[in-house]
């Protein structure tokens, strides 16, 4: 079985606040169509610096992969 990633999307998980128990509560960013030969340092890295533009402090920098199975 082959394995070909089609499309990487990054998503920037920032904290926007916290609840009643003060546990941190979350906004997200998603960008689609992000290079898929990135390499998660790499995108550790470029998620950082925008995360850096937002006016919310950096939680994480979540990345999603998705593949084609070919038989």
């Amino acid at each position: 079985m082959e394995r070909e990633i089609a499309a990487s999307t990054m998503k920037l998980k920032l904290v926007s606040g916290k609840d009643a128990k003060d546990n941190p509560k979350y906004s997200s960013r998603s960008f689609n169509n992000i290079n898929t030969q990135l390499s998660d340092e790499d995108m550790l890295s470029v998620g950082t610096a925008m995360a850096n533009l937002q006016t919310m402090p950096l939680g994480q920098v979540l990345r999603t992969d998705t593949a084609v199975l070919d038989a």
